[in-house]
This record gives C-alpha cells, sequence and structure tokens, in this order.
C-alpha cells in the first residue's frame, strides 16, 4: 500500500482528521498532508511515531504500508474493512493476554 492510503487508512480506522493525527504524533499536519497527497513518504522514524502514539503494532502498520502493492485486487474499502479488523483482533487478544480469564 502507498503510504499516502496507509495514513488514511489509519486515520479512516481510529476515527481522527489529519490535525488529531498531527497532534498526538507531533508531526505537523503540513507534513501529514503532503504523505496523503503523494508528495513526501512515510520515514521509519514516523511511522514508529505513529504505531506508539495510537498503540497499533508496528508490523502491522507495516504490512498495510505493504500490502496493497502486492494485492491490487483488493479495492480500498476492502482494505478498511481487513485493516479495522485485524486491528480488532489485536487488540481483543492483548486484552485477552493481560486479563486471562
Amino acid at each position: 500500500m502507498s503510504d499516502a492510503k496507509t495514513l488514511k487508512i489509519i486515520r479512516a480506522v481510529k476515527n481522527i482528521s489529519q490535525q488529531e493525527l498531527a497532534t498526538l504524533t507531533s508531526i505537523s499536519k503540513s507534513l501529514i498532508s503532503r504523505i496523503e497527497s503523494g508528495e513526501r513518504s512515510l520515514t521509519n522514524a514516523n511511522l514508529n511515531t505513529i504505531a506508539s502514539k495510537l498503540n497499533i503494532p508496528k508490523n502491522v502498520l507495516k504490512l498495510l504500508r505493504y500490502s496493497y502493492a502486492e494485492n491490487k485486487k483488493i479495492s480500498e474499502e476492502e482494505m478498511l474493512i481487513i485493516s479495522k479488523s485485524l486491528l480488532r483482533l489485536i487488540h481483543e487478544e492483548s486484552v485477552t493476554y493481560e486479563n486471562p480469564a
């Protein structure tokens, strides 16, 4: 997936605006906008910051970042659904792991 689509998916899953993402991560709104428009690339440092601040496993973001290029038959809408499901599963697993019944 392109960096632009990765950020858009992350924001859609978390239901946050570019400004909210900027505030949470200390990455400028201007840079976020430029990444989403394809003018700039997402650096590994920014990817790590986003993962940390939004409590998303870094490897999930890397998966999102690279999976679209390899799966062009998956629409952006389908990728959003997959991403939400994956993040929900990860969250449920971490809650289960932290609080075993």
